[in-house]
């Protein structure tokens, strides 16, 4: 599916081809490389982890918070409450 989203420098964006636990799913976008030729040509998209680790992708998407996403972060929540309550510890 292309779309013609254009993000800006620096958006946090994602890839939509890339599965969950691929560390590479989503970063900072960087720019856009247009390459010629066979294989492979068209717009792609540079992107960044922000520590040095750069990659190309050739569709991005914004970045939303998923209902996934947000299950996890209650999932340890919950988690650390319940830990916090069984070694008495308090914030």
């Amino acid at each position: 599916m292309v779309t013609d989203y254009k993000p800006s420098f620096g958006e946090f964006v994602t890839n939509p081809h890339a599965s969950d636990l691929n560390p590479t799913r989503h970063g900072y976008f960087v720019e856009i490389i247009h390459r010629t030729g066979r294989c492979n040509k068209g717009d792609w998209f540079r992107c960044t982890d922000g520590v040095g680790h750069f990659w190309e992708c050739g569709e991005v998407q914004p970045f939303e918070i998923t209902e996934k996403m947000r299950r996890q972060d209650e999932e340890e929540a919950l988690i650390e409450d319940a830990y916090r309550e069984h070694t008495d510890i308090r914030p």
